[in-house]
């Protein structure tokens, strides 16, 4: 019969907790690791240019070189998000209002507010990391942080000395997650379809108990590091020099888990101890119902000892962590990095040049065949200049050397076509290659073919993070601050939307359309203006605002100009008035005249009428006579 143990509810709570989470973490992070792990270390030894002995592509290779190329695609497409993202200046994002909102003050408020907040707490370095491993690995993913602290703030005394005061304020910070750190619902496209994810890192163990003794993680034991995990650097597996006492293993899990094993508030006279069997293996087991989920954020210690575990009471109820694709792959979570896609091409590469190295040894380095029974015992068989040579008989017939030819020129035009591989496979435009290798690159027509391909590319991957990355981070951040801090930030309609800049690239590329515009429009007309105020728009000069001030400047006349100007139309104002009056009168005469002559014509006609009446009586009297 089972032995009955008395143990605490809460820690049974705690204990049934741990093991549900770190159950379905350790399925996830197995899942991982067999298929995703030793690709992601691949792909940063080339990111970093590091040797491994499982990147030799033959037995026989010694070089141990590793070409660029995918270091300069890599960077290439980071540098093109991050123009992206913060070229357009210290504000680098914008929210639109809805449509149906017609207060927009209030959006503009938050705008400044929201951006002078993230720009103090360094969001823009961690989207900076977060956007070079999205690049590397496939997948680019941050976690929101709120916390609370006491910062020292300086204010004007009663007698007008600056008096320093602590105040408490709610601080929203991102942090960036190596993909290696990081697992998921295997299942799961994307975080907030997933049942749960979590960051597995090491933390220094006085970390953890500062953290400890200011409240925020549970007075307990944290234990020692697992037995059966060694501490290593994730991305070179190397092992550290730390000491295993020294850190602690955190698993933080973002996820739904059963409303049962979260911790309770419970009365002082109410009871807590239960009675609970062993079951055959020999632990502790609590009944709880599955089918009652809630979203809850817990934190574990070395895979057995909980710190945390608090219900999720954000305001939209969203996870704290957010992730995009770098490159979209259908009904996986895990994406496309620009290592990848550049990665046969890469290898390939590095093979061609390997060969290349190794055979310019053999023809470079000296070499000499010579006859083992003319050579004195224990002889230094080394070749250096001034090394002199004893033999049995004579040297010419000793020693021979070994010459072989030089490598195959072709393989340098092999090379150059390898680097084109990597760049259509990872998009990107800035070519290393000689113009006799790519001719296209001593053209304009190809300098612009390729520049409209590298541009159309690096939109779709922004169209990624705009939508799946930086609209969820901009909006969750303020959604934090509405919540935790509503005295600087006061909520009101959330409805809105994020849009990010234009590119590095596309602003050189649609600059130079303006600029062929605006030789063939003349400076008189009206698009002129237009299309200046668009080249001005998208240079990325320091002064760009004055210039902008000093082009609207030549834009309004001289107030003495348009003074004389004035007068000058008030001038032609009477001149016009004084030729209206005349033409007035002078057509006020001529219909005058036109009556005048239209009467006297009339009575001429009768008077003729007249005349002729009688002239006719006058000849018909006669006649009778």
């Amino acid at each position: 019969m089972a032995e009955i143990v008395e143990l605490d509810a809460e820690q049974l709570r705690a204990q049934s907790l741990v093991s549900w989470v770190m159950n379905k973490v350790d399925d996830w992070e197995s899942h991982r690791e067999s298929n995703y792990d030793d690709k992601f270390k691949k792909y940063y030894r080339l990111y970093r240019g590091i040797w491994d002995q499982q990147d030799k592509t033959r037995d026989s290779e010694r070089s141990k070189l590793i070409s660029p190329a995918l270091q300069q695609a890599v960077e290439a497409t980071v540098a093109e998000l991050e123009e992206a993202t913060f070229g357009k200046g210290n504000i680098w994002f914008d929210l639109v209002d809805d449509v149906k909102d017609e207060v927009k003050a209030d959006m503009e408020e938050l705008r400044v507010l929201l951006a002078d907040e993230m720009d103090e707490m360094g969001f823009e370095e961690a989207i900076s990391r977060i956007y070079l491993n999205g690049a590397i690995f496939g997948n680019g993913i941050g976690k929101l942080m709120v916390s609370e602290s006491e910062e020292p703030t300086i204010e004007r005394g009663p007698n007008g000395e600056a008096i320093a005061i602590r105040r408490k304020r709610f601080r929203v910070r991102l942090e960036a997650i190596n993909p290696m750190e990081f697992v998921i619902d295997s299942s799961a496209r994307s975080i907030d379809e997933a049942l749960g994810c979590a960051h597995i890192i090491p933390k220094p163990k006085a970390d953890i108990k500062a953290k400890q003794e200011a409240g925020i993680y549970n007075d307990v034991d944290l234990g020692s590091w697992p037995q059966d995990q060694t501490v290593y650097d994730n991305l070179l597996n190397k092992l550290t020099s730390v000491d295993e006492a020294d850190i602690v293993k955190l698993v933080e899990y973002h996820g739904k888990v059963p409303r049962a094993l979260l911790p309770v508030e419970v009365e002082d006279d109410e009871e807590v101890v239960t009675f609970v069997p062993q079951n055959e293996v020999g632990e502790m087991h609590l009944e709880f119902d599955e089918g009652d989920m809630v979203e809850a954020i817990v934190t574990i210690a070395n895979n057995s000892v909980l710190l945390r575990a608090n219900e999720n009471t954000t305001l939209m109820g969203d996870r704290a962590i957010i992730a995009y694709q770098h490159d979209t792959v259908n009904e996986s979570f895990w994406g496309r990095g620009v290592c990848e896609k550049g990665f046969n091409a890469q290898k390939a590469l590095d093979a061609e040049l390997r060969a290349r190295i190794d055979a310019m040894a053999f023809a470079s380095a000296p070499m000499m065949a010579a006859d083992a029974t003319r050579l004195p015992r224990a002889s230094a068989l080394s070749v250096r200049p001034g090394k002199l040579w004893l033999t049995t008989g004579r040297p010419d017939e000793t020693f021979m050397p070994m010459n072989f030819t030089q490598g195959n020129q072709a393989t340098f035009h092999q090379a150059g076509d390898l680097e084109r591989m990597v760049q259509m496979g990872t998009g990107a435009m800035d070519s290393a290659s000689p113009v006799s290798q790519n001719p296209r690159n001593q053209t304009a027509s190809g300098m612009s073919m390729m520049q409209s391909a590298f541009i159309k590319r690096s939109k779709r991957t922004m169209q990624n993070v705009s939508r799946q990355f930086l609209d969820r981070i901009i909006k969750r951040t303020a959604y934090r601050y509405m919540q935790f801090d509503p005295d600087r930030f006061p909520p009101f309609d959330p409805t809105f939307k994020v849009a990010a800049a234009m590119g590095i690239a596309a602003r050189e590329f649609e600059s130079a359309q303006l600029t062929q515009m605006m030789q063939i429009i003349p400076p008189d007309n009206p698009a002129f203006s237009v299309i200046l105020d668009g080249l001005v728009e998208n240079t990325s000069l320091s002064n760009k605002q004055q210039l902008k001030e000093a082009i609207e400047a030549s834009r309004k006349p001289d107030p003495a100009q348009q003074q004389q100007q004035q007068m000058q139309l008030e001038a032609m104002q009477t001149e016009l008035e004084k030729l209206k009056a005349e033409i007035k009168e002078i057509n006020s005469k001529a219909v005058k005249n036109l009556a005048d002559a239209q009467a006297s014509g009339e009575r001429n006609i009768i008077e003729a009428a007249k005349i002729a009446s009688q002239s006719k009586g006058d000849k018909t009297n006669a006649g009778d006579k």
